[in-house]
């Protein structure tokens, strides 16, 4: 596994007002990226779902528009809230939502860590041999040369390995296997317990936490 990480540019936060259908994008990133930004812009969801939006210019700044409709009405967002978008170059964007505003907060507090995603447990995910998929924007930045395998750090503070799985059909599906199993079965896990996948920064280990604020 590699130590990649972001460049500030290629990530940013927004607000989605609950009575609007638009974002704006902050003035640097629609600086850096101008240049490759399409009309059309593609956003993927943390369940692998793609929405489509509209790219707006407006001088030296921009807004998304005409999909953020769909994308309340998929994730059944009623207020407003944060996003965090990861840019994965080519005009398509991944995002995180967050409904409260601290949660993007505490992701920062330990220097030596950086998120990656969170899963929340579905009653599907429970089924001891499904595999977890893995959001395309960290295989996109931290998994890049498609390793086999990853070194996992407990929450009982134990470090396991844990296998990975690539569809060789489609170059971004890379899901948890052997390991993500026992963990769900050995820990308990219940559904609607919230899964934290954390990069412990200058090294090759993932940390992963439940129900950690």
């Amino acid at each position: 596994m590699t130590d990649k990480v972001m460049e500030p540019f290629m990530q940013f936060k927004t607000v989605l007002h609950a009575d609007r259908d638009f974002v704006k994008i902050p003035r640097r990133f629609f600086r850096r990226w101008r240049h490759e930004l399409h009309h059309e812009v593609h956003i993927q969801g943390e369940d692998g779902g793609v929405f489509t939006c509209k790219l707006e210019p407006q001088g030296d700044s921009a807004r998304l528009t005409n999909g953020f409709d769909e994308i309340k009405l998929f994730y059944d967002i009623e207020e407003t809230v944060l996003i965090k978008f990861y840019y994965l170059r080519n005009s398509h964007f991944a995002i995180f939502i967050a409904y409260d505003a601290d949660e993007f907060e505490s992701d920062e507090e330990d220097p030596h860590e950086e998120l990656l995603w969170r899963s929340t447990i579905t009653q599907s995910m429970k089924n001891l041999t499904k595999t977890l998929k893995i959001p395309e924007h960290v295989v996109h930045y931290i998994l890049p040369h498609r390793p086999e395998e990853i070194i996992v750090l407990l929450p009982d503070q134990s470090l396991e390995i844990w296998t990975l799985h690539w569809n060789v059909l489609t170059s971004n599906d890379y899901r948890l296997g052997h390991g993500w199993y026992d963990f769900i079965g050995f820990f308990d896990i219940h559904q609607h317990d919230t899964i934290k996948f954390m990069t412990i920064i200058g090294t090759d280990i993932i940390r992963v936490a439940v129900n950690e604020d």
